[in-house]
């Protein structure tokens, strides 16, 4: 299956879970076994409830099933043929210029070979918190296969919504894949403006048994001066006033 078409496969299955839930929810997780066609969606709406949809049963969610909003949320256990143990840390819990961490500690293929996805999403930056967009953004990966899959490989691609859009759609730069041990830093350009949500999303590969340990790690540069943003809303002023003029012409 294409990576787009798991992109597709999560927004499908977000807006169909609930319109009014989905309007709610500020922080999201979700785990995809791809081999066995299982998907898990953890939420957390803006008063810090944390729910699940899917293949939820194997799956430990925060206990009381509450997180402070946009900090860290831990989902362990078994989905498919995998055991898991994700981390996704939004902005409250990260210092600035980074903004989110998505980590997956020692994630086990406990079958042959296989296929995990991962996404993480938190929004409402510059609303719920002062962790502002800059006028690019800088990926950090690494990903650490057990040396019996060191073949094993992972793609990361991050997103940004100026909408706030659960999960972010606007992919942000090209997609990191790293083969084997490895990290990279990479930078690329804002293209949406001083806020919104961001998604970093992990596609795992594993060439057999045995565990894969990734980071992906999404920050900015240094928040842009006032006229920087001033040059967003005028920006996008222009383009309204564009398109008034067109439909009076």
């Amino acid at each position: 299956m294409k990576l787009t078409n798991i992109r597709n496969s999560i927004l499908v299955l977000a807006l169909a879970v609930a319109p009014a839930a989905y309007a709610a929810t500020i922080e999201q997780l979700f785990i995809a076994d791809v081999t066995g066609g299982l998907t898990a969606t953890i939420d957390v709406d803006n008063a810090g409830t944390v729910t699940c949809v899917g293949a939820c049963g194997g799956l430990t969610l925060p206990a009381g099933g509450t997180i402070t909003p946009h900090t860290d949320l831990r989902v362990f256990g078994t989905i498919g043929q995998f055991f898991v143990d994700i981390t996704g840390s939004g902005g409250v819990s990260s210092t600035n210029p980074t903004l989110q961490t998505l980590t997956q500690a020692n994630v086990e293929n406990l079958a042959g070979a296989g296929r995990l996805v991962t996404e993480f999403t938190d929004s409402r930056y510059c609303e719920d918190f002062p962790s502002c967009f800059g006028t690019s953004f800088l990926l950090g990966v690494t990903n650490n296969p057990d040396s019996q899959i060191i073949g094993s490989s992972t793609t990361f691609t991050a997103f940004v919504d100026p909408f706030d859009g659960v999960p972010a759609t606007t992919p942000i730069g090209a997609p990191i894949n790293l083969v084997g041990l490895g990290s990279q830093n990479q930078t690329d350009p804002n293209v949406v403006g001083p806020a919104g949500s961001l998604s970093a999303l992990t596609d795992t590969r594993f060439t057999g048994m045995g565990k894969v340990q990734t980071t992906f790690t999404i920050s900015t540069n240094a928040v842009p001066e006032p006229s920087t943003f001033a040059f967003f809303g005028i920006a996008a002023i222009g383009l309204v006033g564009f398109k008034v003029r067109s439909r009076k012409a």
